[in-house]
C-alpha cells in the first residue's frame, strides 16, 4: 500500500484573514487524529515571505487522503475560505511515497545512523535514543493551533501470494 503526501502552498487575502484561519484550522487535529488513514501535518511560514504558507500532510493511502477531503469539518473550514475570500491562492500538489530515510549523528558520542524505516511508525522511530550512549534526540511535539500533528498507524500487512492451483492432466 502506498504512502502519500500532499503539500499546499496557501497565501491569503489579508493578515486579517490568515488569524481568523488559525482559529479554524486550529481544530483540525481534534478530526485529523479520528481517521484510520492520517498520519502527519505540518504548517509553516516560509522564512522569506510571511505570506506564504505551507503544509505537509501524510496520508497512508490515497482514499485516506480522499476520507479527509469528504470530513464534514474540512468541508466546511473550505466553503469558510470560499464564502469570506480568506484565501487568494492555493497550490496543491500530491505525491507517492518511494522510499524514507533516517540520518542521524549523534552529538553526544558521534554515532552516526544512515537507514531506512516505516514511514507509518515515524514518531515511534524518532522517539528511539542514540543506540551506542542513549541521547534523546529531540523531538517536536504536537501543538495546541494544530501546526503539528503526528499519528503512528499499524503498518500494512505484507500481500500473500495465493496458493497456487495445479490440475493434473
Amino acid at each position: 500500500m502506498a504512502i502519500y503526501q500532499s503539500m499546499q502552498r496557501v497565501r491569503f487575502r489579508t493578515s486579517g484573514d490568515y488569524e481568523q484561519f488559525k482559529l479554524v484550522f486550529a481544530g483540525v487535529r481534534h478530526h485529523l487524529k479520528t481517521l484510520p488513514g492520517f498520519l502527519h501535518l505540518t504548517w509553516w511560514t516560509h522564512p522569506d515571505d510571511p505570506t506564504w504558507h505551507n503544509e505537509v500532510s501524510f496520508w497512508t493511502s490515497f482514499e485516506a487522503l480522499k476520507d479527509w477531503h469528504m470530513n464534514t469539518y474540512h468541508k466546511h473550514a473550505k466553503q469558510w475560505a470560499v464564502r469570506t475570500g480568506a484565501i487568494m491562492e492555493d497550490i496543491i500538489v500530491n505525491f507517492e511515497l518511494k522510499s524514507t530515510c533516517l540520518i542521524r549523528v549523534c552529538p553526544c558520542c558521534g554515532h552516526a545512523e544512515d537507514k531506512p524505516y516505516d514511514l507509518h511508525q515515524e514518531q515511534a522511530r524518532l522517539a528511539q535514543p542514540c543506540p551506542q550512549c542513549g541521547f534523546h534526540f529531540p523531538v517536536m511535539p504536537e501543538t495546541p493551533d494544530s501546526f503539528a500533528v503526528f499519528k503512528d498507524v499499524k503498518p500494512p500487512a505484507p500481500a500473500t501470494a495465493s496458493p497456487r492451483q495445479t490440475v493434473d492432466a
